[in-house]
């Protein structure tokens, strides 16, 4: 009896030990998972924000003063619409230009309605901006940063350059702010699923604890199926700590690398969608009444299919023309295949890039 005593005592310490480790482990991993999640959602709104910035024309970007005189300019209005449609449907809160003029950062075209607290007029000079901002303008390099705090409140903020091909400088920069209350509820689900998961682990570790303690106390105590398979439960509970913590990492890890992935590669293909456009509308100006409202768009994702495949999935595409009330699906892959908004509800939809072709605003969606 003192011999069985003596083992159940030793099962409980190095059980114990054992949990000691999971709790510390589980701590790290917890710790490393949520700062790797938030490194994502900002290189999320900083890939937004650059689609943005690609998507502009710098020939009429030059035709804006950045003061007051720009509310009567075409080009102004053209992208205020263009920015509001776009932020709408990518749940943008604010997208937004800023120039540098003589010293004094001034916006430019935004998506924000004149009685909305955040916007500016153009022209209005950016009296707090955060210093990464100015580290764009110097670098060329976009950015992601905050919270941090300036005149119009706090927020997570996206910075990417508009370059100029002629000198390679940057010649405005465009962002897209998170306010910091949606930044915050963002977190804290995050947080939220941690805790469930790594909740669910250690209250089975709890509870194989307690039964352990019991166990060494009174064995009478325990179901007889405790008593004959303790050894077996104790190490089915640490292989599944250990598959489970491994399974979570690697399946995280392999995500987002993929979501990467998928992005760049829809963010190549956006731009040739948009080289297409300007070739297509050029070609049928004279032949098509209507410029491009006649014009077949299928082509533009019906190209060679062994650049849409990563890791022998296919890469959904989309080409929906957002300028009116209701969106247009104009071109999809998978032919007969234009459920884009089901994806979007089942969060398949990895990226969202416009491109702002004339007066109208498309998204090319994957």
């Amino acid at each position: 009896m003192d011999t069985d005593k003596s083992l159940r005592l030793f099962r409980l310490k190095h059980w114990l030990l054992f949990s000691l480790l999971v709790v510390i482990l589980t701590g790290v991993l917890a710790v490393k998972y949520e700062k790797r999640h938030i490194f994502f959602l900002k290189r999320d709104l900083m890939t937004q924000a650059e689609g943005v910035a690609s998507a502009l024309s710098l020939q009429k970007l030059q035709t804006l003063k950045f003061d007051s005189t720009d509310l009567i300019n075409d080009s102004y209005k053209q992208y205020h619409q263009q920015f509001k449609k776009y932020a709408d449907n990518a749940n943008i809160r604010s997208l937004y230009s800023v120039k540098s003029i003589n010293g004094q950062l001034k916006f430019g075209p935004e998506n924000l309605v004149a009685n909305d607290s955040f916007a500016s007029l153009p022209g209005t000079v950016y009296e707090q901006p955060p210093k990464a901002l100015y580290e764009v303008f110097e670098s060329g390099q976009s950015r992601s940063i905050g919270p941090y705090k300036d005149e119009y409140g706090s927020f997570v903020s996206a910075f990417a350059p508009v370059i100029d091909p002629v000198d390679n400088k940057v010649y405005m920069v465009i962002g897209i702010d998170m306010t910091s209350e949606q930044w915050t509820k963002t977190i804290r689900l995050l947080r939220l699923e941690i805790a469930l998961y790594y909740g669910f682990l250690l209250i089975i570790l709890v509870l194989v604890s307690v039964l352990l303690y019991l166990h060494q106390k009174d064995s009478t105590r325990l179901p007889r199926w405790f008593k004959r398979h303790s050894e077996l439960i104790l190490a089915a509970s640490a292989a599944l700590f250990v598959t489970a913590t491994a399974s979570l990492q690697i399946f995280d890890i392999e995500y987002h690398q993929n979501r990467a992935l998928f992005s760049e590669m829809a963010k190549d293909k956006k731009n040739v969608i948009k080289t297409a456009l300007s070739f297509m509308e050029k070609s049928f100006a004279d032949t098509h009444s209507g410029g491009l409202d006649n014009v077949e768009y299928q082509p533009l994702l019906l190209v060679d299919q062994s650049d849409v495949h990563v890791h022998d999935a296919l890469m959904h595409q989309h080409l929906v023309d957002i300028t009116d009330s209701l969106p247009k699906c104009l071109a999809h892959l998978p032919v007969h295949n234009c459920h884009f908004d089901e994806e979007e509800k089942n969060h398949s939809v990895v990226a969202t890039f416009p491109i702002f072709f004339g007066g109208r605003t498309f998204l090319f969606k994957a």
